[in-house]
C-alpha cells in the first residue's frame, strides 16, 4: 500500500534530525504562537535540543525516530493525495462530461451508422511531422 522507506547514512539522519527539530521551532515554537497570540511554549525548543544533540553526537539512534516520520508521512500523503484526485475529478471531469452530454457533444464521434464500410479515421499526410523523416 505505501511506498518503501528509503534508508538514510549518517549524514541524512543528521540533517533529518536537524531539520525536523527546526521545522518544530518555527512551526510551533514561533509560528503559531505569534499568529494566534499564545503563550510561547517550551516543548519545541526541547524537541530541537534533543533531536540536534542526537544528530550529532548519535545520528544513527534518529534511525527509529526518521521511519515513524515517514510513515506517517506516507499514510497522510496517501489520504491527502486520494482526496485531491478525488475533488479534481467531481469538480472538474465530471461536470465537463455532464455539459459535453447536455449539449450533445462527442469528440469521439461514437454514433453508429449502418451505412458504412468503416469507422476508421483516414490520416492526413504531412511530410514535415513524419515520425519516418523527421528532419
Amino acid at each position: 500500500m505505501f511506498n518503501e522507506i528509503p534508508e538514510l547514512d549518517k549524514k541524512g539522519l543528521r540533517d533529518f534530525g536537524l531539520i525536523t527539530g527546526a521545522l518544530f521551532v518555527a512551526i510551533f515554537g514561533l509560528l503559531l504562537p505569534w499568529k494566534f497570540e499564545w503563550a510561547w511554549p517550551i516543548w519545541p525548543w526541547v524537541i530541537l535540543a534533543i533531536l540536534s544533540i542526537m544528530a550529532f553526537v548519535t545520528p544513527m539512534q534518529l534511525r527509529p525516530v526518521y521511519r515513524v516520520w515517514m510513515r506517517i508521512g506516507l499514510a497522510i500523503g496517501s489520504v491527502v493525495s486520494r482526496i485531491i484526485l478525488g475533488l479534481v475529478f467531481f469538480l472538474v471531469v465530471a461536470p465537463i462530461g455532464i455539459i459535453m452530454r447536455a449539449t450533445g457533444k462527442d469528440p469521439m464521434n461514437r454514433q453508429l451508422d449502418a451505412s458504412v464500410d468503416s469507422y476508421r479515421e483516414p490520416i492526413s499526410e504531412n511530410k514535415s511531422n513524419s515520425f519516418d523523416r523527421p528532419f
